[in-house]
């Protein structure tokens, strides 16, 4: 009984402990770095900067380079994570990545770097986190879960034998898609837009890629109670599910999760210190004439993550990783939404007043 509590004691430890730490180096990277997928397209679209597109591409190479590994290896079972079920939701990560990516240009970035922002003191995204947070508790918990259930139920299908890592799909091995990935990105970085390369920037993507893999390690391996018969559904790094279950746990409808609530936590913290260290901490309060849109880019990222499975750093990165074919899909729906949230911007833009994206 007594190594039974010790065991059980050392699993909660590591999620919280590990989900705090990671956290804590994910605020101050992106703090520092401005890493941000919005950016990446923004600044890519307007500006023909690549830098952020670098640093997304290298954090995703090596999320995925180290999760293949561990799961070639045998350390995480990343075929028991939510991105690898038993089925394909087609039409939530279409629908769902389109409606997050275009509610990121209206709320002026993505999960995580509002997360930031709002431990800089900017009081914007504050009030777009607490929107996004509430919808997405509606939709995963509340009054639109029975038409989310019905929506999966009506159009998810069913991949031959269940093969929903593309790999699987594909009948490649794990170290030819590795080998692609990162060939991929070296080829990026060697021949396009080499005038906005930036090593720094690349170097912070790798290093939240690497926290992405860490997350894994942590939960599926660290975590993961050896006298349990079960195996714990491993998780990594994302935002609008922990919200969600935060608010969740608030009606009293459910438990948070410790590791992405740590996470969270860990998130403001080590944002908030680099903002202090940094004199970069202000005070910021959203223009009246503003609040409309980041209400309601607020509410289309947590409709929108929850009907695709999740955020552009749980799905673009966790999901990417475990190379799952709906966050394939979402991620490009995603980018997609993110595109014509851009087209509408300059329309705004043209035909009223200024409207301007801040990431």
């Amino acid at each position: 009984m007594l190594t039974n509590t010790i065991s059980w004691e050392s699993v909660e430890l590591w999620r919280v402990g590990g989900g705090a730490l990671l956290g804590i180096v994910f605020g101050l990277l992106v703090q520092r770095s401005r890493f941000c997928m919005l950016a990446a397209v923004t600044n890519l679209v307007l500006m023909h900067d690549f830098r952020q597109l670098y640093a997304y591409v290298a954090a995703v190479a090596v999320a995925i380079a180290g999760a293949q590994l561990l799961e070639a290896t045998g350390v995480v079972e990343l075929a028991a994570s939510s991105y690898r079920g038993a089925r394909v939701d087609w039409a939530g990560a279409l629908g769902g990545g389109l409606i997050f990516g275009f509610g990121t240009v209206l709320a002026g970035g993505c999960v995580g770097r509002i997360l930031v922002r709002a431990a800089e003191g900017n009081l914007g995204a504050w009030l777009v986190l607490l929107v996004c947070a509430v919808t997405a508790a509606v939709v995963v918990g509340g009054p639109l879960a029975p038409l989310r259930l019905w929506l999966f139920e009506t159009t998810a299908v069913q991949l031959p034998d269940g093969r929903v890592s593309l790999a699987e799909l594909l009948g490649l091995p794990r170290g030819l898609i590795v080998a692609l990935a990162t060939v991929a990105a070296l080829v990026i970085f060697a021949f396009v837009g080499r005038a906005t390369r930036s090593g720094a920037l690349i170097a912070a993507g790798a290093a939240i890629g690497g926290l992405v893999v860490a997350g894994w390690w942590i939960t599926g391996q660290l975590a993961q109670d050896e006298f349990s018969i079960a195996v714990a559904r491993p998780v990594s790094l994302g935002f609008a599910g922990p919200m969600a279950q935060i608010v969740v746990a608030t009606t009293g409808g459910g438990s948070s999760y410790l590791f992405g609530t740590a996470l969270l936590v860990g998130v403001l913290f080590g944002s908030a210190a680099s903002a202090l260290l940094t004199r970069s901490f202000h005070w910021t309060v959203p223009q009246a004439s503003q609040l409309h849109r980041l209400l309601v880019g607020g509410s289309f990222m947590g409709i929108g993550a929850m009907l695709a499975g999740g955020c552009n750093i749980g799905l673009g990165l966790s999901g990417l990783s475990t190379c799952s074919v709906s966050a394939i899909l979402a991620v490009a729906a995603i980018f997609l939404g993110m595109r014509f949230g851009l087209v509408w911007l300059q329309y705004a833009e043209r035909s009223g007043p200024t409207v301007t994206v801040h990431v």
